[in-house]
């Protein structure tokens, strides 16, 4: 991460400060897409496992608890970022925190997943100190994805503006990458046992997609049997996954989206009305289906087809929102309004408000999956 950026001191190395694309190096574009990759890997396998772990510690409609201890996590870690980190510690400080912030979220989630291994079995402690694990490294993934970005994104006024565009596509594709090699380990190979938990600790230096397989073996402890399970009761790879394969498709619509607007020199932000009003049909079409289900039952004849037009839908949902999301952070590190000094406080305090933003709508998600949009209210229990 260092050599990406070459730092020295506390800031950017004279080569790349200068704006011109042509006196950037090439490799800059891809040290800051891999800096994306890396960042919000922690964040996006959380999200991708959060119903697997769910499920096995009997959470299941628990299971939006993950989504909002991440949120309130990059809140809170902005704003104390903000407030004490840009002042006090060098960049290079702050880069080797989000590291260690980072392991640690590894670490407790091989843990936790360890653990699912004996609350599948009927262990009740098992499950809710499991789950309670599973929620610290929602926390510190959470914190480290927000500082990062923060850093990086301020860090880009001093680049190029296709360099934000990498940064987009990257942190996109770590969304992307996740949950699919998530879904097809998961569904392919048995459980690795301790193994795994050593390549979570070293993922910081290992290749990720080299470890995303190791752990995604081990989150179902009844991998292997799973497996056939599936191919007996004719449901197969999307079937199995359909989360998992969804929230692959929300984030490739987000990196698209990012990539796009990122490297625009200077993108509508008077336009942002539409992704708005999108949205607003994207949620009573969703509404809507959740109490009808006529996509899945009426429009196609298998669960299979109606769960790849589910992916499809959530590409465009990603594209909205990435739109919105990178539109806004582009305008931000591109206004001449802004002091030099206070832009990255800014980054800080916009990513902050838009995740008070996100916090709001994951505490509305809580209490309609405790409601109309609890498990045995979508579909008859089958308890």
């Amino acid at each position: 991460m260092v050599a990406c950026t070459r730092l020295e001191g506390d800031s950017l190395s004279p080569l790349l400060v200068a704006k011109g694309p042509s006196s950037t190096p090439k490799g800059v574009y891809a040290c800051v897409f891999l800096l994306g990759v890396i960042n919000n890997t922690a964040l996006h396998l959380i999200y991708s496992t959060s119903q697997s772990l769910a499920y096995h510690f009997g959470k299941v409609d628990y299971m939006p608890y993950y989504g909002l201890i991440q949120l309130i996590s990059c809140m809170l870690a902005s704003g104390l970022h903000a407030r004490f980190g840009v002042a006090n510690f060098s960049f290079l400080s702050r880069t080797k925190f989000i590291l260690l912030l980072q392991g640690l979220s590894y670490a407790l989630l091989a843990a936790a997943t360890a653990l699912s291994w004996y609350a599948v079995g009927g262990s009740r402690a098992a499950s809710t100190l499991g789950f309670g694990i599973s929620l610290i490294a929602a926390v510190t993934g959470g914190g480290s994805q927000s500082i990062g970005e923060v850093l990086v994104v301020s860090r880009c006024y001093h680049l190029p503006p296709a360099t934000l565009g990498a940064w987009g596509i990257g942190t996109g594709v770590s969304g992307l990458v996740a949950p699919v090699v998530y879904a097809w380990s998961k569904s392919l190979y048995p459980s690795t046992g301790v193994g795994t938990v050593l390549f979570m600790l070293s993922l910081n230096i290992l290749l990720i997609p080299m470890v995303l397989f190791t752990f995604s073996s081990i989150s179902s402890p009844k991998a292997s049997s799973t497996a056939a399970l599936c191919i007996l009761d004719g449901h197969g790879l999307v079937d199995s996954n359909a989360y998992a394969l969804s929230y692959a498709g929300y984030n490739l619509g987000v990196a698209l989206s990012r990539g796009v607007i990122g490297m625009m020199p200077s993108p509508p932000i008077a336009l942002i009305w539409i992704p708005t009003l999108l949205q607003l049909v994207n949620c009573v079409f969703w509404a809507a289906e959740s109490s009808l289900h006529f996509v899945r039952y009426e429009w196609f004849v298998t669960d299979t087809a109606g769960f790849e037009f589910y992916g499809c839908c959530m590409v465009v949902v990603g594209l909205m929102g990435g739109t919105s999301y990178s539109a806004c952070y582009a305008y931000f590190r591109d206004t001449p309004t802004v002091p030099d000094r206070l832009r990255e406080v800014l980054v800080n305090v916009s990513y902050g408000v838009s995740s008070l933003g996100m916090l709001l709508s994951s505490l509305s998600a809580i209490i309609l999956s405790k409601t109309i949009l609890s498990e045995c209210s979508i579909y008859p229990c089958l308890t």
